[in-house]
């Protein structure tokens, strides 16, 4: 029998319910609207994946019903239900807050367990382990207090505690810079492309003309609908799944479209297409990818991305593959002009929904004006969002190192194999 992992000098093996009070259900109650005066009612769907409350939607309770269900600072919640495993640390910063059914409390001894530690620990890799053991395959996802209470949690002294806490709230707070950083980028980005596709490049233009749907433009560039520039126009095709004797080709779905102009094209999934689809739909470093069924209430059907791909793909019969006239239009500006119609609404209005799917007004998606400058301007103005579009790339690499380095640093904290408190001397 294998013999259990070796417990750092002054560590010991407990479970959450050794370290806390009692724990406690939260009061179910009407959600109301946010009334200041009264506490937050906190809901499971208001806890974000990592901890955090949200800040849209926020909902007040009447506090004679959910009186002695009032949060103090150290108190922990648990989802039992729906959101499973999901956790939240109270702060007072976060204000008044009552806490909904379907949570847990749970107080720790701060004597003992310093309540961020034990935040940190649920948001852990060796945390997420614990989670799927419990909720083996087949289980309705539910957890009751008597199984969180049976949580083992690896229990360092409180001066390694703190020294564990202090190591990994360093990294979250060079996470949350890069985040600013990241957010900040996107915002200059947004609105150098609205200047560029609607002023050209600066101290090129000096007159302009009004044009429908676009607004103010030079006068000097031509105006065309899409369908005008296409040289192929085509839905994709879905095919059947892959076998033994046929593994497939990469589709691309709706899905792998993303709400800022990118896709994923590492998610695509494995279909198997007959021979003439596989020749017919081929695409190329280059073509356009449009969604045209999907969506939903945060992402209105309608995203758009640029193909940058050697290797063979394909996209689902849930998009449109195109292919421009490069003599007319650089696929580089139609992605950037096709981007900026999505983000200002203009595919929510194409929306046509039938059984609670949303489509695109297809046709009317075609009979739209973009601006068409020359072939010079259009490659000017797309290395100049390209140029942006790298530095929030750049910083988009860093936030994936340093969640990276976060998850493997709380590993090896967490399990006693790196010492946080020898790390600060």
């Amino acid at each position: 029998m294998p013999s259990k992992p070796e417990i750092p000098e002054g560590w010991r093996r407990v479970r959450l319910g050794d370290i806390c009070d009692a724990p406690r259900y939260g009061a179910n109650a009407p959600a109301l609207n946010y009334d200041p005066a009264q506490p937050r009612y906190v809901r499971i769907t208001d806890i974000t994946d990592n901890g955090r409350l949200r800040t849209d939607e926020v909902r007040s309770a009447d506090p004679e019903i959910v009186r002695g269900h009032e949060l103090r600072e150290g108190d922990l919640l648990f989802a039992r239900s729906g959101s499973v495993g999901r956790t939240y640390l109270y702060r007072p910063s976060d204000g008044r807050c009552v806490y909904a059914g379907y949570l847990i409390r749970f107080r720790p001894d701060a004597a003992v367990a310093l309540p961020r530690f034990l935040d940190i620990y649920t948001h852990s890799p060796t945390y997420l382990r614990w989670l799927q053991s419990v909720l083996h395959v087949g289980a309705q996802p539910n957890i009751n207090a008597a199984e969180y209470s049976a949580l083992p949690v690896l229990l360092p002294p409180i001066a390694e505690q703190q020294a564990i806490a202090a190591v990994l709230d360093s990294i979250d707070e060079a996470i949350e810079r890069t985040e600013e950083v990241i957010a900040a980028t996107e915002r200059l980005r947004d609105a150098l492309l609205h200047d560029l596709l609607t002023r050209g490049l600066p101290g090129r233009h000096t007159e302009w003309k009004e044009v429908r749907g676009l607004g103010t433009i030079p006068a000097s560039w031509d105006v065309v609908r899409l369908g005008d520039v296409p040289t192929l126009n085509q839905p994709g095709a879905w095919g059947d799944e892959p076998t033994d004797d046929d593994p497939g080709v990469r589709v691309l779905r709706a899905a792998d479209l993303t709400r800022d102009g990118r896709v994923h094209t590492e998610k695509a999934a494995w279909r198997r297409l007959g021979d003439k689809d596989r020749e017919r739909r081929l695409m190329q470093d280059g073509d356009l990818i449009l969604e045209r069924s999907g969506g939903g209430p945060a992402a209105p059907v309608g995203r758009i991305a640029l193909i940058e791909e050697s290797a063979p793909i394909y996209c689902s019969n849930f998009c449109q593959h195109l292919r421009l006239d490069a003599t007319r239009c650089s696929a580089r500006f139609a992605a950037r002009a096709l981007w900026h119609r999505y983000m200002r609404g203009v595919t929510e209005r194409l929306e046509q929904r039938t059984t609670g799917i949303r489509n695109l007004d297809y046709e009317g998606y075609l009979m739209y004006p973009i601006p068409l400058p020359s072939m010079r301007e259009q490659e000017a103005i797309a290395d100049a969002l390209d140029s942006a579009e790298s530095a929030i790339e750049s910083e988009r690499d860093r936030l994936s190192a340093l969640e990276l380095m976060k998850s493997s640093t709380a590993d090896a904290l967490l399990s006693g194999q790196l010492n946080a408190t020898q790390q600060k001397e």
